[in-house]
């Protein structure tokens, strides 16, 4: 869905409104679902991919939140996160690039893969590294409230920075 297309002017717009309107407790389930079905307007096959992601980053910010920062686990936690970030990208992005590279230095045959790009990958994947970071530096408090999480994911709202002088 274009931000031009008249669906998105006359109902989904106005849905974004309404829902804007409503108490915080039900405006930031309803912000959270309709950020879903935005994005599933653009790339429907990989919803659950990233429904899975922000659980994935969500789950791992808010343990790291747990953990104290001089915890040697929370510096595998963080990296953990890291790692699976980034994998995701490079499989998505550059793993036929790496396979065809790899027959041709070698002579090998292994076979690559028809992949799609999911959309809004590389931007999802630093966003949710920088957030992961920002748990683990202090600079973010992450509510109890999960969605808050994964708002901020999604569009960037519902975390709470902490201030500094």
């Amino acid at each position: 869905m274009s931000t031009i297309d008249v669906i998105f002017l006359f109902m989904f717009l106005p849905a974004v409104i309404i829902a804007s309107a409503l108490k915080p407790k039900w405006r930031k389930c309803a912000l959270l679902l309709l950020s879903c079905f935005f994005y599933a307007c653009g790339s429907p096959a990989f919803l659950g991919l990233l429904a899975a992601a922000v659980v994935i980053n969500v789950f791992l910010a808010h343990l790291l939140q747990k953990l104290k920062r001089s915890s040697c686990l929370a510096t595998y936690v963080l990296a953990l996160g890291i790692i699976l970030n980034i994998g995701g990208v490079f499989y998505y992005k550059y793993y036929n690039f790496v396979i065809e590279n790899f027959n041709s230095i070698l002579g090998t045959s292994l076979g690559t893969k028809d992949l799609l790009f999911p959309l809004g990958i590389s931007f999802f994947v630093f966003k949710s590294i920088s957030l992961l970071i920002d748990v683990y530096c202090g600079k973010v408090v992450l509510g109890k409230n999960p969605v808050d999480s994964a708002l901020y994911l999604y569009n960037g709202t519902g975390i709470e920075f902490k201030r500094t002088l």
